[in-house]
């Protein structure tokens, strides 16, 4: 059998055509990808360097290269990358739920939950004050622009947390009390030696209390967040204002959210943990390494796609599904108990995800994400003189809606007199507010998902192009500036914030009621504590010292000594807790 043309010159085979041969890929298309890739990486590395929003840099590299101005890439192109960052944003949401801390959460839920809903309401209402009030607004637009501004993004605000290290306030440590980190080093041994420095640097602040809630509620925001995303793609989808109202509209999304966000943890705790805890150690002593990961992985996504599909089936958003995924793969092999010590599991999990998939999404699909989302900015647009007053005007109000969430949450949850007069005043009070001023990805998305819909609405906007732009420009203010002022203020005053009784370092492993330093805490676990330094030494029932002296390493890890617990007490003497030389707790 031969091979012949056709009439049109394309091989055929047997009469039927060949599909066309392989080609080089021109070297101007080469060397424009390449050039694509080098622009987000590098802005991308100067943004963080600056201020710790590198997404911004790649918003602004494709407004700046796509259509709104030099429109450099083929529409195909455009169309991959699109593709290609919805991807990276389904596994960023999926590693976000993968990496939720099932324990922290307990422990610190009614605080975390509290600051969620209210860093998610006050942006609502300044925006619904803001544009319905004062510009005489669409209330439908006012209530999606404080939407879009009310979710924290909790990667910026993880790594504005790492710039909260101890070698970074050492000066302030001197000068505050008076004493530095040398000072206890003779007593700190090998702490950390395979362990990154950001790691280090991000685990003394998440082992205060007002770290953890940070954490817990930067998380919890985002799932704030992707419910009103729901509520607000069912509203672009209503075929009438007067359909607004009604169970198929708002009642079913939000129906349909929470479904999609209990029912498959329920499923991985009840009854998919109980059955892999016995049927992956079998599995495991019966196949290669490479064959346990290859498995995993493809498991997880199975459970990510299904659920997203199932998302997109009953009608929520499929960002929402992604995450209940990575929630529930967590929730297979994560600890339930708080006195579960090894989480092998679920670190195991996690590590195969962010050593796989995590780093191809982090160098390659994210940032492609981000800049698609740049591509449809009308950036010659956003200077016009009523966008720019109304978008800084809007930023400052954004910025103080959060900022305000610190201190309301400390006057709420302070025990006993501090709530009155000093809670809401103290340096952890701002330093819980600034932490969530970041937006990021889900502030975008929902913005973008917005906007498009609100283009084919018959009935009318849910967010015009007007008001897109100037809640563009509160995202991105709030994404630069709010890295850089919780990094600075966390640098200045962390030896403040480590100090404070009740929200610092005294009370980040309390179980039970939180003292003020006049009676016991529940219990405290410290880093290989100096003999010399510890009133009383090894596993033993501290309930009838006169003193507990403890003291813990100098960037507040607080590893267990050993197997030991100290254990401490309601109704005993005072405890301390020395902490860079200082008293967290008084004695």
């Amino acid at each position: 059998m031969a091979s012949s043309s056709s009439s049109s010159g394309a091989p055929t085979f047997n009469g039927q055509p060949l599909p066309p041969p392989y080609h080089e890929s021109p070297l101007d298309a080469l060397a424009l990808l390449s050039a694509t890739l080098l622009g987000i990486y590098s802005t991308g590395l100067l943004f963080d360097r600056l201020c710790y929003a590198g997404l911004v840099a790649q918003l602004l590299v494709g407004a700046l290269l796509g259509p709104p101005l030099l429109n450099i890439w083929p529409s195909d192109w455009l169309t991959t990358f699109r593709m290609l960052g919805d991807v990276g944003i389904l596994l960023l949401v999926f590693s976000g739920g993968l990496a939720v801390d099932a324990r922290l959460l307990r422990k610190h839920l009614a605080p975390a939950v509290a600051t969620a809903l209210l860093g998610g309401m006050l942006p609502i209402v300044f925006a619904l004050m803001f544009f319905g009030a004062c510009l005489q607004f669409p209330w439908i637009q006012a209530f999606t622009a404080g939407a879009a501004l009310s979710s924290t993004s909790f990667g910026t605000t993880l790594v504005a947390l790492g710039q909260a290290d101890p070698n970074r306030i050492e000066r302030r440590l001197r000068r505050f009390h008076g004493h530095s980190l040398e000072d206890f080093s003779n007593f700190v041994e090998n702490q950390g030696a395979d362990s990154s420095s950001d790691t280090q640097s991000m685990l003394g602040p998440l082992r205060t209390r007002v770290g953890t809630v940070l954490v817990a509620a930067a998380m919890l925001d985002d799932v704030v967040g992707l419910l009103l995303l729901s509520i607000i793609t069912a509203l672009a989808q209503s075929p009438e204002p007067t359909s607004i109202f009604t169970f198929e509209t708002l009642g079913k999304p939000a129906l349909a959210s929470m479904a999609i966000l209990t029912i498959p943890p329920l499923l991985a705790v009840y009854a998919v943990r109980p059955l892999a805890r016995r049927c992956v150690p079998w599995v495991i002593r019966r196949v290669s390494a490479d064959a346990v990961v290859y498995g995993l992985l493809a498991w997880m996504m199975l459970a990510l796609g299904g659920l997203v599909a199932v998302s997109d089936v009953v009608g929520t958003t499929r960002v929402l599904g992604s995450f209940s995924a990575g929630l529930f793969v967590n929730l297979v092999g994560a600890p339930l108990s708080l006195k579960e010590e090894s989480p092998a599991m679920a670190s195991f999990l996690e590590n195969v995800f962010n050593r796989s998939l995590g780093r191809v999404n982090h160098w390659l699909m994210l940032p492609l994400f981000f800049l698609s989302m740049g591509t449809p900015l009308p950036i010659t647009h956003m200077f016009h003189w009523s966008i720019l007053w109304q978008g800084l005007a809007y930023s400052l109000l954004m910025i103080l809606a959060k900022a305000l969430v610190g201190p309301i949450i400390l006057h709420l949850f302070s025990t006993r007199g501090n709530s009155s007069s000093t809670a809401y005043r103290s340096p952890p009070a701002l330093f819980l507010g600034l932490g969530l001023v970041a937006r990021g990805e889900v502030g975008i998305i929902m913005a973008q998902v917005a906007h498009a819909a609100s283009l084919a609405m018959s009935w009318g906007d849910i967010l015009d192009t007007h008001t897109y732009l100037v809640v563009m420009w509160a995202i991105l203010v709030c994404t630069m500036v709010g890295p850089v002022a919780f990094a600075r203020y966390a640098r200045l005053t962390w030896g403040e914030v480590v100090a404070h009784g009740e929200w610092g370092l005294a009370a980040a492993n309390a179980e039970g009621r939180v003292m003020d330093g006049q009676d016991a805490v529940a219990w405290v676990e410290c880093a290989r504590p100096s003999m010399e330094r510890v009133s009383k030494e090894g596993p033993v029932d501290m309930g009838a010292a006169e003193q507990v002296h403890v003291v813990v390493n100098d960037d507040a890890m607080m590893a267990s000594a050993g197997s030991s617990r100290l254990s401490l007490h309601e109704h005993v003497a005072p405890v301390a807790i020395e902490m860079n030389g200082m008293s967290a707790v008084p004695k």
